[in-house]
């Protein structure tokens, strides 16, 4: 017995997602008093599968016994695990939802998104200095210099959105990252990457109700290269090391913290200045 039902599937140049109905086949009605649990079986459709085969390790369609990670929905009676082009599932449910799975995994593949991809490297630094006083009676407290320095990892792409307004898709530029972070104490850090991507996160960059324009004049934005990325490691290293010798001299200072300030040699920069 067979019928047909909708599933999700990629449209065929896997940038659209679309419903297609398939057959569903399942047991004859004469048969369905001898056994125990239904099973459903539908086949992948062609263009899917045959982009899909032998890609990756987990859709390898000879059987490998140290491949544990094959992907499948598989009758009880298999005895080997192999990327199949007919699925088996006693729920219709669990073979739709795994269609559309793999429809996510080419359709993400294909996208807009992935082929417009772009890695940048985002700088911010901020310079500072304003006239300090007592806060009470204006007393002076001299001038407060501060700078800030940061960079990180992300990508350009361009996205289809649609609104309630206009229904048609218009591409629109999106800054994301696959990078987590959740600091110490938060009730989401076991999401935390370790500062390491992890290709299924897409997390936009812009902050709560911040357009593109406004995170674009916030930071500035470049391409990025490995060489790149290292120097920006380097300027932060030197900001850091720079803060903590200031910090070890400049707390508690006393006359002899000052001389040997005065005398260090990386912090002669700070009062050479133009001639």
């Amino acid at each position: 017995m067979r019928f047909k039902t909708n599933f999700h599937v990629p449209t065929k140049d896997f940038k659209e997602m679309d419903y297609l109905p398939l057959w569903v086949t399942m047991p004859d009605a004469d048969k369905l008093l001898h056994i125990k649990s239904i099973e459903y079986k539908v086949q992948i459709p062609d263009f899917m599968f045959d982009e899909l085969k032998d890609s990756e390790p987990r859709f390898k369609t000879k059987y490998d016994v140290n491949n544990r990670n094959v992907s499948g929905l598989f009758s009880h009676r298999d005895l080997t695990r192999k990327f199949k082009k007919t699925q088996t599932s006693i729920n219709l449910e669990v073979l739709k939802d795994y269609i559309y799975g793999l429809t996510a995994i080419l359709y993400n593949k294909y996208s807009l998104e992935t082929q417009s991809k772009k890695k940048k490297i985002f700088i911010k630094f901020n310079n500072s200095n304003h006239h300090g006083t007592n806060g009470v009676n204006n007393a002076y407290r001299g001038l407060i210099v501060s700078q800030s320095f940061s960079y990180f990892t992300g990508y350009e792409v361009l996205v289809k959105k649609s609104t309630l307004t206009d229904l048609t898709p218009k591409v629109t530029k999106q800054y994301i990252t696959q990078i987590f972070y959740a600091g110490e104490g938060a009730t989401m850090r076991k999401r935390d990457t370790g500062f390491k991507e992890q290709e299924e996160l897409s997390l936009d960059l812009t902050a709560l109700n911040q357009s593109v324009e406004s995170f674009e004049e916030e930071f500035s934005i470049i391409d990025w290269t490995e060489e790149r990325e290292e120097f920006c490691k380097k300027i932060q290293d030197s900001f850091i090391n720079l803060g903590e010798e200031l910090s070890m001299f400049l707390n508690d200072i006393t006359e002899d913290k000052f001389m040997a300030l005065m005398q260090s040699n990386t912090l002669k920069m700070l009062t050479q200045g133009k001639e």
